[in-house]
């Protein structure tokens, strides 16, 4: 006859056993397949420079990861009347609704979205939407960057910022 602990010890092994050869979801977890992304990020360097009445250029830095059928960029450039950091141009949709007196913006522009960091130009124009005539003054800057891990909510970043 076995004593209580010998078979309270060959139960725990016996169990032990089945687990490690039934469950393979228990055991240790292996690497991942991928590494992990690298962080999207994205600043508007804050001077954007007008290229015409209705055309400026923005600087941004920004890290993105992804093919050009994953990246996506969306850039604009509103003004107030006054030229000054108006806080109502920082209120979704303000451009189509005639709070500001300018607006330009795209969605154009080709980034490289290779996980390292870079800096480009973005240039927005009036081809898709926007009115009025940009003027050297405050402007509330917005650039926005969907890539392959941020494919619903855009890495973005906006500010007022001095348009030359």
């Amino acid at each position: 006859m076995r004593s209580p602990r010998t078979a309270v010890l060959a139960a725990v092994i016996g169990i032990a056993a089945a687990l490690g050869t039934a469950t393979p979801a228990l055991a240790a977890p292996s690497a991942p397949a991928t590494s992990a992304p690298a962080t999207s990020r994205a600043e508007v360097i804050d001077v954007a420079t007008r290229t015409g009445s209705t055309t400026a250029t923005i600087l941004v830095r920004y890290t993105c990861t992804g093919s050009a059928e994953q990246v996506h960029t969306w850039v604009s450039v509103k003004q107030a009347k006054s030229l000054t950091s108006d806080k109502r141009l920082m209120e979704e949709g303000t451009g189509y609704g005639g709070v500001a007196a300018a607006w330009s913006q795209s969605h154009g522009g080709s980034p490289i979205c290779d996980g390292k960091q870079h800096y480009s130009l973005f240039s927005v124009d009036q081809e898709e939407a926007g009115y009025g005539t940009l003027k050297r003054g405050m402007a509330y800057i917005q650039f926005c960057l969907f890539d392959a891990y941020n494919t619903q909510i855009p890495v973005s970043d906006m500010e007022f910022g001095y348009l030359l």
